[in-house]
């Protein structure tokens, strides 16, 4: 629509007789409406198909739509946040503390506990520690915490606000599982890391690799504090580091 750079209007000029059609775009399939008027809130290049049926044959048509800009009065509505606004361990009804010594696929050295010795929540803050003390046949302990199994979601902004320490071999991270995770296992599941922190790194670098994600790699020089911010939608995915978009 010429005043509107995030809405299109989808017209089917198919000549002849046909039984049924569909426009499809996105999530959506949009039935017989010789006029649609699609919405696309984000910029980017988006697939429209329009599909027209007769005697049980499809015909189908696809072009590509290119919407420039985001649309500046877009709201989002918070569904979940956890601000840590009590003192302990992390409330268990919010995060599940995983436990073990036995390397997680990475040849991981520390033991995740389940103890306030390496996560601790007070003042608003969670405070994760990795320690050099034996434990379970490690020489070290650190805690490992996720939301699985209690809080899902797909699309939408991802933030947080975290404070990144520094030191050999340290490899703290941030990242989302797919929910189907016990379904399929690993690797199929779809694994987005969002944040990790390289110590051998020098430089901020966003890198997208097909098994992986997204991993946003930043200088490890100094104990930082960094906000981070990760808008996932159908078509794309980018993120915020204090401001700057990658």
């Amino acid at each position: 629509m010429q005043d509107d750079p995030n809405r299109y209007i989808l017209t089917n000029t198919s000549l002849g007789s046909y039984d049924s059609f569909k426009w499809i775009y996105e999530d959506q399939e949009v039935e017989n409406e010789t006029e649609h008027i699609a919405y696309f809130p984000y910029a980017g290049t988006y697939e429209v198909e329009l599909l027209v049926i007769k005697n049980s044959t499809e015909y189908s048509e696809t072009k590509n739509l290119v919407i420039s800009q985001d649309d500046p009065n877009i709201n989002f509505q918070l569904v979940w946040s956890e601000e840590f606004n009590y003192t302990g361990l992390p409330e268990s009804a919010t995060w599940n503390m995983e436990t073990g010594g036995g390397g997680w696929g990475n040849n991981e050295l520390q033991y995740y506990t389940n103890t306030e010795n390496n996560a601790y929540v007070d003042n608003g803050m969670l405070t994760i520690t990795a320690r050099e003390e034996s434990y379970g046949g490690r020489d070290y302990t650190s805690a490992r915490i996720t939301t699985q199994n209690k809080y899902d979601f797909k699309y939408g902004k991802i933030e947080a606000k975290i404070k990144l320490p520094y030191g050999q071999g340290l490899w703290p991270a941030f990242w989302m599982l797919g929910a189907n995770f016990n379904t399929v296992g690993w690797p199929n599941v779809v694994k987005l890391i969002l944040w990790k922190w390289l110590v051998e790194q020098v430089a901020i670098k966003p890198v997208i690799q097909p098994c992986t994600g997204m991993i946003m790699v930043i200088q490890a020089t100094e104990k930082v504090t960094r906000f981070l911010r990760v808008n996932w939608q159908i078509s794309f995915m980018c993120s915020q580091l204090n401001g700057m978009i990658s």
